[in-house]
């Protein structure tokens, strides 16, 4: 049975947009990895390795970008660390992770972020109903509740048994969300500006076999 791990990232409208929408949510990416169980053991223990050896409590892909957190002044003091840490847990993904999936989707002017995710959970079962058995895991978020997401869980299994499980769980102490969480935000990234490929994109998309998403 495969277990997947899911995580948002949000693309917010700029500062320079009309003030009527400036700052809101424009596009919402649900994406993450695929797994055996015994795949995300192996992997949890290696991810760990790595964080305690960079000397950080978990890995947030915005927060490593941004040069805040955890991760402030990295650019300037621990370049060429920087960019080995980030090879490192690439590395990782690639020995552990069977599969990736996303939905990326622009939203309309009114739209809030709870109908968004729930319409991007819904399409993200859709692309997984060919892993047979599978258990699916979100990242906790405040704005969409566990209660929200079995509701969309029990609607599907009624008519769909190739789910076994559904559930949230917190990112801090769970690696593979950890993993998810830089699929969203490359699958987001990519979404904003195609011409531009970054490293950790090319990354993922070299197993472009198993990489699926909708948008």
């Amino acid at each position: 049975m495969l277990w997947g791990f899911f995580d948002e990232s949000g693309e917010h409208e700029s500062a320079d947009a009309p003030a009527e929408v400036r700052g809101k949510l424009k596009r919402l990416t649900l994406a993450g990895c695929w797994a055996s169980f015994e795949n995300w053991q192996q992997f949890s223990l290696e991810w760990a390795a790595a964080l305690e050896d960079a000397g950080v409590f978990m890995f947030h892909m915005a927060d490593f970008e941004a040069d805040q957190g955890e991760f402030a002044g990295w650019r300037d003091t621990k370049r060429a660390y920087r960019e080995a840490f980030l090879s490192r847990l690439l590395d990782i993904m690639d020995r552990y992770v069977e599969g990736y999936a996303g939905v990326s989707v622009g939203l309309e002017p009114a739209q809030s972020f709870k109908s968004a995710y729930h319409a991007n959970v819904e399409q993200l079962f859709a692309t997984s109903r060919s892993n047979g058995g599978a258990s699916l895991v979100f990242a906790r978020h405040p704005e969409y509740s566990p209660e929200n997401l079995a509701l969309i869980y029990e609607a599907i299994a009624l008519i769909e048994s190739g789910f076994a499980s559904c559930t949230v769980a917190d990112p801090r102490v769970t690696c593979p969300l950890q993993a998810a969480d830089i699929v969203a935000y490359e699958l987001a990234r990519f979404q904003r500006d195609k011409a531009h490929q970054r490293y950790p994109w090319r990354r993922l998309t070299e197993r472009a076999v198993s990489f699926r998403w909708e948008t």
